[in-house]
């Protein structure tokens, strides 16, 4: 990575000063997360954990964003040391690092912030719930909600009448019955060629569909000179694939 993150914790020790962020075309620092004014144009961003550094001690850059700037609201580390649970409690951490929310993936992460901050909810994928917050006072769970007065179980997510169910697709620009070796092996593992594979989803918290995966055939929509209308499912039986 050109902007590596660094992995050092820091949890304790002297804090210091740095220049804060300027608004991208004026030479005016911003303000500080809560509004108030820069103390001298100064602020230490670790304090409210938005600010993203690098190994170099520098901030990283956001360059999707044109004039590349600091990367300021950075909200995927919140609660990495501290939660909102009522009587403050601690967290032992892994390994005895003190720290509540640092888990690499999206999903685990915002599961953990929402047990960490009791008043908050986040969307994600149904293994969000499998998400365990372990404080000194004890544990924290996250729970899907209703949403119009539509539970969130299996029956309603597999027939995508819960609001927010969502599809998981496998795809393949070269057809399935062209899909080889291992590309093979784990589509047909997706299938449900594979042993237990139902379970494996069962233990995310994710549903299947009740008849089994199926074959999604999508128009094309014209890109690209070499199309060539068809149906990429009637190909998948030669390879033991549903159509």
């Amino acid at each position: 990575m050109d902007q590596p993150y660094p992995t050092q914790p820091c949890l304790a020790g002297n804090l210091i000063f740095g220049s804060a962020p300027k608004i991208p075309g004026t030479s005016s620092s911003t303000l500080c997360p809560n509004g108030d004014v820069t103390f001298g144009n100064r602020r230490d961003g670790r304090v409210y954990n938005l600010h993203q550094y690098t190994q170099g001690d520098g901030y990283r850059l956001d360059t999707e964003l044109g004039p590349v700037p600091s990367v300021v609201g950075n909200f995927s580390r919140t609660h990495t040391t501290r939660t909102l649970v009522a009587a403050a409690p601690s967290c032992p951490g892994t390994g005895g690092d003190k720290r509540c929310c640092s888990q690499d993936d999206a999903t685990s992460q915002i599961g953990c912030m929402t047990e960490a901050d009791q008043c908050s909810f986040g969307f994600a994928g149904g293994e969000v719930a499998a998400q365990v917050l372990t404080t000194t006072a004890g544990t924290e769970l996250a729970f899907s909600v209703s949403l119009n007065n539509i539970k969130y179980d299996p029956a309603c997510v597999v027939s995508v009448r819960y609001p927010l169910a969502r599809l998981a697709y496998l795809n393949a620009l070269i057809g399935f019955e062209n899909v080889t070796g291992q590309e093979l092996a784990f589509t047909k593992c997706v299938a449900g060629g594979a042993t237990g594979y139902a379970s494996l989803l069962a233990a995310n918290n994710l549903f299947a569909l009740p008849t089994g995966p199926v074959c999604v055939d999508f128009p094309n929509e014209g890109c690209s000179t070499n199309d060539t209308p068809g149906n990429a499912c009637t190909g998948n039986a030669a390879v033991g694939l549903p159509e």
